[in-house]
Parts: C-alpha cells; structure tokens; sequence
C-alpha cells in the first residue's frame, strides 16, 4: 500500500510539472556556475498579459543563500528598476518566481546571487512587448 501510494504521488507531481512546464514552452534560462554555486540564473517570459520573472541558484551544498531579483525595463538608453523582489533560505535551492502586469516595452530580468560571501550576478533573455 504505501508504495502505491508513494507511486501515486510521484506520478502525480511528473504530470503537474509536465503541464506547468509546456505553459512556459518559450521560458528561457541561461545557467551559470561558480566554485560555490552549482547553477544560476535568470529567466523571463510573457503569459496571460503577466511578465513572468525568474531567478534560481543551486548550490554545491546547504548553506544560507539569498536572490535579489529587479524586473527593469529599458528606457531613454538604460535600464531602470520597475520592481524588486527578495528571498533567502538555508538550503541547496532556491527559486524566485513573480509576476508584474504586462505594458508595451522592452525587459529584462537582473539577479544578484548571495552566498558565503560570494556575489554574482544573471541576466534573462531581453523580452520585448509591444
């Protein structure tokens, strides 16, 4: 009974990622590395009239982490902040996804990566909207 049970969840959360993951067919990451971070970076993408913003970091082991996430948009030759997000945890991963209502423009995701006193940053793709 319990391994039914165990497949039934397994099978469950397999299809749950599988239908979140074709909704974001065009999301596109592009993961980096360090000597304390396994992966990271940044990603942006457009649905339902929302830009999604994201940004992860894995790390080689557990440890306290943070992401700064800023959505900016490109304007009159640079880019400023049209929104900030934060989250930190203990432990090998950590995902920031949100969400910011959609207005003709050109975005992009920046992230700064904090850990064991090292920074790095990411950058998504440029997604433009018009």
């Amino acid at each position: 009974m319990k391994k039914l049970t165990l497949f039934l969840v397994v099978t469950m959360l397999m299809i749950s990622f599988a239908t979140s993951a074709t909704a974001l067919d065009e999301f596109i990451l592009s993961p980096e590395s360090s000597n304390i971070f396994q992966s990271y970076g940044s990603g942006i993408d457009l649905s339902s009239g929302l830009i999604i913003s994201n940004s992860f970091s894995t790390l080689n082991y557990a440890q306290f982490q943070q992401i700064n996430m800023d959505l900016q948009k490109y304007s009159h030759g640079s880019w400023s902040t049209v929104s900030s997000w934060q989250d930190s945890i203990f432990n090998v991963n950590l995902n920031l996804w949100k969400t910011y209502p959609a207005n003709p423009g050109s975005y992009r995701v920046k992230a700064t990566h904090t850990t064991a006193g090292q920074v790095v940053e990411s950058f998504s793709r440029i997604l433009t909207i018009n």
